[in-house]
């Protein structure tokens, strides 16, 4: 039943896009690989991703309303992310004063695929807090 629903919504031009979304994050064939309740639970959060990434794209802050940012800012990027994410840590990096840039093991979904990473530099966030 599980295959069904899966196969049902693959038939849609919208999963087409899902599944570039999810392999541009991840790595070609990534959304294949992924198990079919993963997919279908993919497939479901597809609505309020393309409006998360319509409301980015749309979005009329610039880089100087980035650079009027209180920090400390830490901006967390994935060893394996793609070259545009790397390319925007980068830039918000350098606009961002006082910014702390961590890479963690992983691309895009490291908060999943590599949450220990994740919560060492949360931890390390914290503590420079305390200091």
């Amino acid at each position: 039943p599980e295959w069904a629903a899966v196969s049902a919504l693959m038939q849609d031009d919208a999963v087409f896009d899902v599944a570039r979304f999810v392999d541009f994050w991840s790595e070609p064939g990534g959304f294949q690989r992924l198990p079919l309740g993963e997919q279908a639970r993919v497939l479901a959060l597809a609505p309020a991703v393309e409006r998360e990434v319509r409301a980015l794209m749309d979005s009329p802050l610039t880089l100087a309303d980035d650079a009027r940012i209180p920090g400390p800012v830490w901006l967390v990027g994935g060893e394996q992310s793609p070259a545009p994410a790397k390319a925007l840590l980068a830039v918000l990096a350098r606009h961002i004063r006082g910014s702390h840039v961590r890479t963690t093991p992983g691309g895009h979904a490291a908060p999943v695929t590599h949450p220990d990473a994740l919560l060492a530099v949360i931890l390390e966030a914290i503590a420079a807090r305390s200091v």
